[in-house]
C-alpha cells in the first residue's frame, strides 16, 4: 500500500486542528478554549523559527509539551516509532504538517486532516519520504550505473541502495513529540507511563505464583499427614513446580518493568522541578543543604519505588495468608490473630518512622556542617585557630549516636522480632487443631503454609516499612522540588509568538519597574524605566550593591517585577510565554554563579541552544571559541569539542571558564545579550578579543560593570 503524504498531511496554518486530532486519538486532556488566528503561511514557510516557535505555542496553549527535534532520514525508525509526533516535511519547496502516532510495533497511525485515520507500516512512510529525496539524486546515480550491464531488477536494487546510503544522515524533517506538560498531576504521569497497567500485570503474577505455591503445600501435607505416596499426586506436584518457574520469571520481569518506568518518571518530574525552582528557594541554601536535597531526591526515586513494590508483594502474601488460615470450621480465630498482629506491626512501622524522620535530620545536619566545613577548609585553616576546628561537631556525633542506637533498638523489633514472634505464635495457635486431629491432613498443611508465608510476609513487610520511612521522609524534604514540577509556565499568544521576530522600534523597555527580596526593607530596583532598540550597544555601570544583578534578572525574565512593565518587542511577558521570552533575552550571570558541567565540551557550548548537536552547531561552536580565543585549548584537547570537561575532566582555568560561559550565551542566538561583569576573569589582551567577538555576534547588548 502506498502513502500519499500530500493528501494525508496538514498545512501549517492547521497546526491546532492537526494537534486536536491527535490529541482526540490518542486521548490526551486538552484545555478548553478556542482556537487562534493563524499568521500567514508565507510567515511561516519562510521563517524556520517562526514557525517552530509557532508549533510549539499552540501545543503549549493547548496544555501539551511539544519537544523539537531534527531528524535524519537514518533516524526516522527511532524516533517516530512510539508517541504523538507532528513531522514537518518539504513538497517542492513547500511546508506541511504529519499528524503520526507511533505504536511500537513497526506500525504508525497517520491522521490526515479528513480524520479517518490510517494504519501503515512505518517503512512505508519512510520509504514515501526516502522517494522524495531519491527523485533529488538518482539522475546522478543513474549515470554511474549506465553501462555496467546489470539486469533491470539488480540495477533496481543498487541504485536504491545508494540513494539509501547517500540520504542516510541528511536532515529530512522535523519532528514534535507531544506529551502531557511536567505540570500535569502524578496519576496523569503514572498513566502516560503505563504503570496502573503493569502494577496490575505485577500483582496478577505474584497472587498466582503464591496460590499456586499454597496448593503444593497441601499436596506435600497431604502425603506428610496421611502417610500415603501416590505417584499421580506427585506428579502433580513436579508440574505444580514447573509451573511456578514462569510465573515466577513472569512476575520479576513485570516488577522490573514497573520499577523502570516508575524510576523514569520520578527522575522526569524530580529534574523538572529543579530547573523551576525561583532563585529566591535556593539563593539562601548552602551548599551541604543542596547536597542533602540531592541525596533526599535520590533516596525518593529508588526507596519510594523498592519499598513500595516490596510492601504490596508483602500484602499480596499477607491476603492469601489470611484467606488459608480461614479456611475450615472455626479457623477465623487464626485469621483474626495475624489480623491483630499485622496492626501490632503497623503501630511498630509508624513509631519507627518518627524515630527515622529524627534521626534523618540529626545525620543531614552533620552531613551539611562537613560538607560546608569541607568546601570553605582553606579559608578556616587560614583564618581561623586550630583550637576551634572541631566546635561544636562533638556534640552534633553525640545527639546523631543516641538517635541511632533509639532507631536500631526498633528497627530490630520490626526486623526480628515481629516476624518471628508471629512464627511462633500462628504454630501455638494451629496446635489444638493438630493434637486433636479435629481438620482433615490438607487443611492443618496449608494452614501450616500460610503460617510460613505470613511469616515471610511481615519480613518483607519490615524491610518495605524502612524504605518507605526513608522515601516518605525524602519526598516531605523534597516537596518543593515536587511543587516547582507543577507549576505552570505562561504559555503566550501563538499568533504573536510567531511574528514576535518582527523588527520593532524597542526591542526592550521597561515602565517603572519596581522589586524587593522578601524579607527586605529597602527595594532592591526602583522605577527603573529603560528602552533599548535593536543593535543598541549599552553599558550599565553602578557600585556594588546597586542593584545590576537584579536588573539582570528582571529583564532576563529569572524574576518577576513587583511593580511596573516589561516588553519585549512591545509584547508583555504574559502575552509573549515565559519561554520565548528567555530565549530572546539571554544573560551570562556572574562568574561565581556560573558553571561549567562535567559533560563534553560542545554540551556546554550548546547547553541553552540544543542538544544532541548538528553539524552546524559543532561547526560554529568551534569557530565562536577560536574567535574568543579558545583556539590553543581546543588543539591540545585529544577529544576536540567532544572532549569531556567540568570538575571530572579537563582541568580549566578561570579565563578559559569565562570564555566558554561567553560562547555558550553567543551560541544562543538571542535577539538581547546581557553580560552581568562576565569580562572580570580575562586579561585586558583577552577581555579586548573576547569583546570584539561578543559585538560582531550579539544583535543587541547590555554590558554590566561597576562603576
Amino acid at each position: 500500500m502506498s502513502v500519499n503524504l500530500w493528501q494525508a498531511s496538514w498545512p501549517l496554518e492547521s497546526t491546532g486542528q492537526a494537534i486536536q486530532a491527535l490529541a482526540a486519538q490518542e486521548k490526551l486532556p486538552l484545555r478548553p478554549q478556542p482556537l487562534p488566528a493563524a499568521p500567514s503561511g508565507s510567515l511561516l514557510e519562510e521563517k524556520p523559527d517562526a514557525c517552530r516557535r509557532w508549533i510549539e505555542s499552540i501545543a503549549a496553549n493547548a496544555g501539551l509539551e511539544a519537544t523539537w527535534t531534527p531528524v535524519s532520514f537514518g533516524a526516522m525508525d527511532e524516533i517516530l516509532g512510539q508517541g504523538v509526533s507532528l513531522l514537518k516535511i518539504s513538497f517542492d519547496g513547500r511546508s506541511r504538517l504529519l499528524a503520526v502516532v507511533g505504536t511500537g510495533d513497526g506500525k504508525l497511525t497517520l491522521l490526515p486532516p479528513s480524520l479517518d485515520s490510517v494504519s501503515v507500516p512505518l517503512s512505508k512512510l519512510t520509504d514515501a519520504i526516502g522517494n522524495i529525496l531519491g527523485a533529488q539524486v538518482q539522475d546522478r546515480f543513474e549515470g554511474v550505473l549506465d553501462g555496467i550491464g546489470l539486469s533491470e531488477s539488480r540495477r533496481h536494487r543498487v541504485l536504491r541502495s545508494m540513494i539509501e546510503e547517500r540520504v542516510e544522515n541528511v536532515i529530512v524533517a522535523e519532528v514534535w513529540k507531544l506529551d502531557h506538560p511536567p505540570s500535569a498531576n502524578l496519576w496523569t504521569h503514572a498513566s502516560r507511563a503505563g504503570l496502573p497497567g503493569k502494577l496490575a500485570a505485577f500483582l496478577s503474577a505474584y497472587g498466582a505464583e503464591y496460590g499456586l505455591w499454597i496448593l503444593s503445600w497441601v499436596l506435600v501435607g497431604k502425603w506428610a499427614m496421611e502417610g500415603r505416596f501416590d505417584s499421580g499426586w506427585l506428579l502433580a506436584w513436579a508440574l505444580l513446580l514447573l509451573t511456578l518457574i514462569p510465573l515466577h520469571m513472569l512476575a520479576m520481569w513485570e516488577e522490573a518493568r514497573l520499577a523502570v518506568s516508575g524510576a523514569a518518571m520520578v527522575m522526569k518530574l524530580l529534574l523538572e522541578g529543579s530547573f523551576k525552582l525561583r532563585p529566591e528557594e535556593v539563593r539562601c541554601t548552602g551548599v551541604g543543604q543542596i547536597l542533602a536535597r540531592v541525596l533526599d531526591c535520590e533516596a525518593l526515586q529508588s526507596l519510594a519505588l523498592n519499598g513500595g513494590l516490596l510492601a504490596l508483594i508483602a500484602l499480596v502474601e499477607l491476603v492469601v495468608s489470611m484467606a488459608v488460615l480461614a479456611i475450615g470450621a472455626h479457623a477465623w480465630s487464626i485469621a483474626f490473630l495475624l489480623l491483630l498482629w499485622t496492626s501490632l506491626a503497623t503501630g511498630l512501622a509508624l513509631v519507627y518512622h518518627h524515630r527515622r524522620r529524627d534521626w534523618t535530620t540529626a545525620r543531614l545536619n552533620v552531613t551539611e556542617e562537613l560538607t560546608e566545613r569541607m568546601v570553605g577548609h582553606r579559608t578556616r585553616s587560614i583564618q581561623q585557630s586550630a583550637d576551634h576546628w572541631h566546635d561544636s561537631e562533638d556534640e552534633a556525633l553525640a545527639h546523631y549516636v543516641r538517635k541511632s542506637k533509639g532507631m536500631d533498638w526498633l528497627s530490630t523489633i520490626c526486623l526480628a522480632v515481629v516476624p518471628r514472634g508471629w512464627l511462633v505464635l500462628g504454630i501455638a495457635a494451629m496446635a489444638p487443631a493438630i493434637i486433636g486431629e479435629t481438620q482433615t491432613a490438607g487443611i492443618i498443611a496449608a494452614r501450616l503454609g500460610g503460617v510460613l508465608l505470613s511469616y515471610n510476609a511481615l519480613r518483607k513487610l519490615g524491610f518495605a516499612a524502612a524504605n518507605l520511612s526513608t522515601a516518605a521522609i525524602a519526598a516531605d524534604r523534597a516537596k518543593d522540588v515536587l511543587n516547582a514540577a507543577r507549576r505552570i509556565e505562561s504559555s503566550g499568544d501563538p499568533a504573536l509568538a510567531a511574528t514576535a521576530s518582527e523588527e520593532q522600534d524597542a526591542l526592550l523597555e521597561m515602565r517603572n519597574v519596581t522589586f524587593r527580596y522578601p524579607q527586605r526593607a529597602v527595594d532592591a530596583v526602583k522605577n527603573s524605566s529603560v528602552k533599548f532598540g535593536p543593535n543598541d550597544r549599552v553599558l550599565l555601570q553602578g557600585a556594588s550593591g546597586s542593584g545590576k544583578s537584579t536588573w539582570v534578572a528582571l529583564a532576563s525574565g529569572i524574576r518577576l517585577p513587583d511593580s511596573g512593565l516589561l516588553f519585549l518587542g512591545g509584547i508583555d511577558r504574559k502575552t509573549l510565554g515565559e519561554r520565548d521570552w528567555r530565549k530572546r533575552v539571554v544573560a551570562a550571570p556572574q562568574f561565581h554563579e556560573n558553571h561549567i558541567f562535567s559533560g563534553s565540551l560542545a554540551f556546554n557550548l550548546l547547553l541553552g541552544r540544543r542538544w544532541p548537536a548538528q553539524p552546524e552547531d559543532l561547526a560554529e561552536s568551534e569557530s565562536v571559541c577560536r574567535e574568543l580565543g579558545l583556539g590553543p585549548l581546543l588543539d591540545s584537547m585529544p577529544g576536540g569539542l567532544m572532549q569531556v570537561v567540568g570538575e571530572t575532566g579537563w582541568q580549566l582555568s578561570n579565563g578559559e571558564k569565562s570564555r566558554i560561559y561567553l560562547a555558550r550565551t553567543l551560541l544562543q542566538r538571542a535577539d538581547l545579550v546581557i553580560l552581568d561583569e562576565t569580562l572580570g576573569a580575562l586579561d585586558p589582551e583577552t577581555a579586548h578579543m573576547a569583546m570584539s567577538c561578543i559585538l560582531r555576534r550579539a544583535k543587541t547588548l547590555v554590558c554590566v560593570a561597576h562603576a
